[in-house]
Formats: C-alpha cells, structure tokens, sequence
C-alpha cells in the first residue's frame, strides 16, 4: 500500500492516505487515527455528521462501528451506506444505503431515496438456530493450518511475544490455548477460510493457493513470507502446451487451472492424490501443481513448461472480527509485520 500512495507524498492528502486502511472501528478508534491530521474543511464537516449519526444510533443501544476506508456497497449508492451484524455471525443480515439517481433512470424523474435489503439466508439461519454458538472469551481467535504452514508460523509468534510451548507440545489437540489473549484451532487449509465465514475464529492462516483455488481474498491482511513455492505446468518431455487437440490436464487445483489455460479446450482431471502420477500412467497429458524445489519433478523425469503465481502464507481476516476486535488484530498484524522485516 504504501508503494500505492508513494506518488502523493507531495499532497496535502498524504498524512489521510496514510491511515486510510485503518479508519474502521468505533467513534474513538477513527479519532485516534485521525488525532494528528489536518482534514480539508469539507472532508471535516461530512466526518464530523458521520460521527453524530453514529452517536444517536448508538443512544439506541446498538453497537455502531464506522468504516471509511471502504467503497460504497453499490455503485448506484450516492452517500451514506450501511450493514448490519448480529453477534458471532460474520455475515450481515441486512444492508443499504442512499441513492439519489437509481430511480430516475428508470422513467427520467430525480428521486432521492434510501433503501435496504434482508439477506434471507443469514436471517432464516440465526431465526433458526439463534446466534453463533461460538462463545466468544475475549481471546483472538485462529485457524491455523496444520502442518507446515503450523510449523512455519509458529516463530513469528513466538516473535511477537507469545508462549507456543502449548502449540509445540499439542499431541493430539485441536484447539490450543496460547494464554490469556490467543487460542489456536487447528484446521485443514481448504476449512480455514469456511471457520472464518462462519465466525467461528477472527484470523486464519492459510497459504495463498487455497484462497485463489477459492477465489477469496478480500479479506487478506498480510503476507508472511513463509511457505514460498509456485503453481506450474508439468509434463514429459516432447508435451505440447499450445497442441490444437484438446488436452486432458491433472490437478488439485481446477480453478487455477481453468483460469491459466481460459478459453483453450481442455478437460481437467481432479487428484487428491500424487498429482505427478497422472502424466506417467497416461491420465493425463500434463498437470498443474505446486512446486518448491522441483525435486520430486526430476526424480519422476516430469519437466516444467511453464510458471503460474506465486505462492506463500497468508494472514486472512473475519470481517466482523476486524471491526470488532480491530486494535487486538492491528496490533498482532504490526508485529507480524516488523517480524518478517527483521
């Protein structure tokens, strides 16, 4: 982000640049971002209405957090938008927003209006089956995958201060508590980011082939530099990439795959398993897999034909939890964050 804004580091709009991520949160919270910035007048005068609004509302008992740093739900919406959040769901159950010019482009006549809409489906589960059932301790939670991303994260946080010894010694725990501010699930990579959905922890991490296989970064808060490999073609040697008949490609990893090859005829073959296997019993005529060193390729006489993205760990957020528990998460991310540049 901060390459992003480095061309206005000559405006008068840097200093708000450089906080604009983080204003979300309560009342205070985007006070203390702004504490040291000048904001131009009119900016003031609407930030100084958003704050009064959100003042009254919370006089109704509700609690009121204030997100600047997003952009409207819809691109029809003129002004103020909004959802709302019950406790331990991470969806909102409804939204809205103000729109002056959505309905006189139907019939031509100007008609400001504010509207909102129901999300049935979060509505009718929380009828049903009540709020989370995840009690919430206090403690940050997350959903860690096992194995080496485990392995490899488990430094980082003993770097920023936090006493792993309990994750070391698990035995056959799933659900480990680090203190009294941290608590450690354990979960496959593809089930991190379905525990963060459905509220059950506020943090996942999870490598980033995960999130493209599910095509869900929205919420992706910091890169932390560990479990670096590659996607990449693979075949025989003699393979054709850009052969006119349709190919059959292995993989574990169908979306990836469809977006690399697009609109090339190709049939892709799903493996849990071995994926270098297929190219050699005649499955398939190539595969798309993920590489480290690019051993187990040679010892299976498999050559790379190409190189897809990149990939490494990543620390992804519930994005009720970030609004909720926003100076805890900020705070883990910072120091995450000096870890991995040290």
């Amino acid at each position: 982000y901060n390459e992003l804004i480095s061309d206005f580091k000559n405006s008068a709009l840097y200093p708000f640049l450089t906080v604009w991520p983080r204003l979300f949160g309560t009342v205070q919270d985007i006070k203390d971002e702004l504490n040291q910035i000048i904001l131009p007048a009119a900016a003031q005068r609407i930030l100084d209405n958003l704050v009064d609004m959100a003042n009254q509302v919370a006089q109704t008992g509700q609690q009121v957090r204030i997100d600047v740093s997003t952009e409207p739900l819809q691109s029809y919406y003129t002004g103020l938008t909004f959802r709302g959040y019950v406790d331990g769901v991470s969806q909102y159950i409804v939204s809205g927003g103000r729109y002056d010019g959505l309905l006189s482009s139907f019939d031509g006549t100007p008609m400001p209006a504010v509207g909102m809409a129901f999300n049935i489906d979060v509505l009718t589960d929380v009828t049903l089956n009540g709020e989370s059932n995840n009690q919430d301790n206090g403690k940050l939670r997350i959903a860690l995958t096992k194995g080496r991303v485990e392995k490899d994260f488990i430094p980082l946080l003993e770097s920023c201060g936090v006493d792993c010894e309990p994750l070391r010694n698990k035995a056959r725990k799933l659900i480990i508590p680090l203190g009294d501010a941290i608590e450690v699930i354990l979960a496959k990579g593809p089930d991190v980011t379905t525990y963060l959905k459905n509220g059950v922890v506020d943090l996942g991490i999870v490598g980033s082939d995960v999130l493209d296989e599910q095509d869900d970064t929205s919420y992706e808060m910091l890169d932390l530099q560990t479990g670096k490999c590659q996607f990449i073609l693979a075949s025989l040697a003699g393979y054709d990439p850009k052969e006119g008949r349709r190919q059959r490609i292995g993989t574990k990893y169908p979306t990836i795959t469809k977006q690399y090859f697009g609109a090339q005829d190709v049939e892709i073959i799903k493996i849990e398993g071995s994926v270098e296997l297929a190219p050699l019993v005649g499955l398939a005529d190539a595969i798309v897999d993920i590489t480290e060193t690019g051993t187990t390729l040679r010892e299976n006489n498999l050559e790379i034909f190409d190189w897809l993205q990149k990939i490494s760990t990543r620390l992804v957020a519930n994005p009720l939890a970030l609004k909720q528990k926003r100076n805890t998460i900020f705070k883990l991310i910072d120091q995450l964050s000096e870890a991995i540049n040290k």
